[in-house]
């Protein structure tokens, strides 16, 4: 399961590729966003039960890549300074129709040091396993647009077709610990069964 992380789908590149200040992250749901998405851009409850009752029988959370490496300049900011090697944990959700959602979380070394158990995930949901640790708020959701082969976009499971993602990111703090999850979403979850959810 361990392997490089190569940034694969987090959106943020280190050193000079990094794309600080682009302008990628907007604070509005972009205008190209279908409408039968916006409900799950918006939506702040767990993402994980939402995605369970779309293939309740059937659902599944694979765990793509996990393993630790420093933040580099935009993730300090967010996560609060913290200079510490982060853990980060790439998955995708879905079921027998396929994966539904790509994310990956950045949890910092301030953060794991105050909750050891986030390190221990396995293939247990990050939103379920916050809501037994404390008090969880999440920050403003920032969203973005990517297409394939644009920096950023990311390495999809196989059974996830290649096409427009659309993303958001916030910090979800537990008890004022923060931890930076950015999630995508394809233009299939638009569809009428999918925008009913």
């Amino acid at each position: 399961m361990e392997r490089d992380l190569v940034y694969t789908l987090h959106p943020m590149l280190p050193g000079k590729e990094q794309a600080t200040g682009d302008g990628r992250w907007s604070e509005t749901i972009p205008a190209a966003v279908p409408v039968g998405l916006i409900g799950w851009l918006a939506d702040h409850g767990l993402l994980t039960p939402r995605i369970r009752s779309f293939q309740p029988a059937s659902f599944r959370l694979a765990v793509h890549a996990e393993g630790r490496r420093r933040l580099d300049g935009e993730e300090r900011v967010l996560l609060d300074g913290d200079a510490g090697e982060a853990l980060v944990r790439e998955i995708s959700m879905g079921g027998a129709a396929g994966e539904l959602v790509v994310a990956s979380s950045i949890i910092p070394a301030a953060t794991l040091e105050r909750f050891p158990s986030l390190a221990a995930l396995g293939e247990r949901p990050l939103g379920e396993a916050l809501a037994r640790l404390g008090e969880v708020s999440r920050e403003p959701f920032r969203y973005a647009v990517f297409e394939p082969g644009e920096r950023g976009y990311p390495a999809l499971p196989e059974r996830m077709p290649a096409g427009r993602l659309f993303a958001r990111r916030s910090v979800i703090r537990v008890t004022g610990a923060p931890i930076l999850v950015v999630e995508y979403f394809p233009a299939s979850l638009a569809a009428p069964e999918g925008a009913a959810l």
